[in-house]
């Protein structure tokens, strides 16, 4: 039997139920989850369990159960494709901030490109450059 962390399980109180209907009921935990998938699974969990409540034993309430069920496993599915979206979207973001900081360092190195070319007026020699480090060596 499948139980939530805190011991309880989706059949508490409908163990006179058929196997058939307590068997499916079971899969509606949703302690394991995180975040979206448990809010999502926890509004199966109380539609499941209204369902018993309010419907007798049967073929037709079981498959309304699994088709239930799988609804929920699709639900639950979406909320972490959203979460992995918004995970997604936040780095993107903070790439988007880091890369709008590029024009303050693409101006620093054009002034820093200019000062290199006024220095090269002055001594004829870009400093760093090949020629410029060659005569250097030749010092």
């Amino acid at each position: 039997m499948i139980s939530a962390s805190d011991g309880s399980s989706p059949i508490d109180g409908f163990e006179h139920r058929h196997a058939g209907t307590r068997h499916v009921l079971q899969w509606f935990v949703f302690d394991h989850l995180d975040g979206g998938g448990r809010s999502v699974s926890r509004e199966f969990y109380t539609l499941a369990r209204k369902m018993v409540g309010d419907l007798p034993d049967g073929p037709e309430l079981t498959t309304m159960l699994r088709k239930l069920l799988e609804a929920k496993d699709c639900a639950v599915r979406c909320a972490a494709l959203a979460k992995r979206q918004a995970d997604v979207d936040a780095e993107m973001s903070r790439c988007v901030a880091s890369i709008e900081s590029v024009p303050d360092v693409v101006n620093i190195l054009q002034k820093a490109d200019r000062a290199l070319d006024m220095i090269t007026e002055e001594c004829g020699e870009r400093p760093g450059s090949a020629s410029a480090m060659r005569q250097g060596n030749r010092d």
